[in-house]
């Protein structure tokens, strides 16, 4: 009514000044409060969009250092594997190497050794077959000089068969004596040489030369060497003895047809040998030494017990 006051409020609109009514204002303010609501809303959803698409960029970055350094370790890794590798192989090349020559090396002492035992073996067989083509007599002379090098005791019963038939030992009576001997058989002159060897200090046989000659009636083997002879001093130690140097001449005749020596002959220089131990050229000196030297020998124990 004209002159009456409402009792409803009534609120001036920014842009008119008139009244609006308690629901208009309610609505407005319920306007209002949604276009907020949907702008925080929108705020809201866009930062959620920004934090979304920076933990995805943040992921992405995070995903791509961990590939990067994922790629690198196996990097890393395969380098340091091939290294291990190569290490290992150098290491096992070098120790196949060191055996690889180690047994290069036995094979060698080996094959060295196979090449001396066949040389050896071929040797043995060698001298084994010139021994059975070799005529039985020559190789009889060959074992009397080997046994007068090796210094062999006469056999026993050889001296005894001796003495049986000459009635004495096969001893020598006078150093004069080997100065020239004749014998039948290389057997015999083995027997005596033997055993003049221990009636001497010293009695040591080398060889200088051999020689086989052909004669009209067969072959005579010609030797030639040194005689080395040793007397003992009267009235001293037995480790003090006279000496003296002799050339030596044997000579082995074999008949034509014959299988056997038949004559032997052996001489000894003593002169010679006196006057060269003398280094003088005075026959009767030299004759006065081998007189001295035949009476030392004839009283020497090893030539009493002989005798005896």
């Amino acid at each position: 009514m004209p002159g009456c006051r409402s009792k409803s409020p009534r609120h001036l609109s920014p842009s008119k000044e008139t009244w609006m009514s308690v629901d208009d204002w309610k609505k407005a303010r319920r306007r209002e409060q949604c276009r907020i609501n949907q702008a925080n809303f929108r705020k809201r959803k866009r930062e959620r969009e920004l934090q979304a698409a920076a933990g995805e960029q943040s992921t992405k970055s995070q995903v791509e250092d961990s590939k990067t350094t994922t790629e690198e370790e196996k990097k890393a890794r395969r380098r340091e594997k091939c290294r291990v590798y190569q290490v290992n192989y150098w290491k096992r090349k070098r120790l196949h190497e060191e055996q690889l020559m180690r047994d290069i090396s036995e094979l060698k002492h080996e094959l060295k050794r196979l090449e001396t035992t066949k040389s050896l073996t071929q040797q043995q067989q060698q001298e084994q077959q010139e021994q059975q083509q070799r005529p039985k007599w020559i190789q009889s002379i060959t074992d009397f000089y080997r046994a007068l090098k090796e210094a062999k005791e006469p056999p026993v019963a050889d001296v005894d068969k001796y003495q049986s038939m000459h009635g004495c030992t096969p001893a020598l009576e006078e150093l004069l004596d080997l100065q020239r001997e004749e014998f039948d058989s290389v057997e015999s002159l083995r027997l005596h040489w033997l055993w003049y060897r221990t009636q001497f200090k010293d009695f040591a046989l080398s060889i200088k030369s051999c020689e086989r000659l052909k004669t009209s009636g067969g072959a005579v083997v010609k030797v030639t060497g040194a005689l080395r002879l040793g007397v003992k001093k009267e009235g001293e130690s037995n480790a003090t003895y006279d000496m003296i140097v002799c050339p030596v001449l044997q000579q082995f005749e074999v008949e034509s047809g014959e299988k056997t020596v038949s004559r032997i002959t052996s001489e000894v220089g003593l002169v010679e040998g006196a006057i060269a131990t003398l280094g003088q050229s005075g026959l009767e000196l030299a004759l006065l030494v081998l007189k001295t030297l035949s009476e030392k020998f004839s009283r020497t124990p090893a030539y009493d017990s002989v005798d005896n």
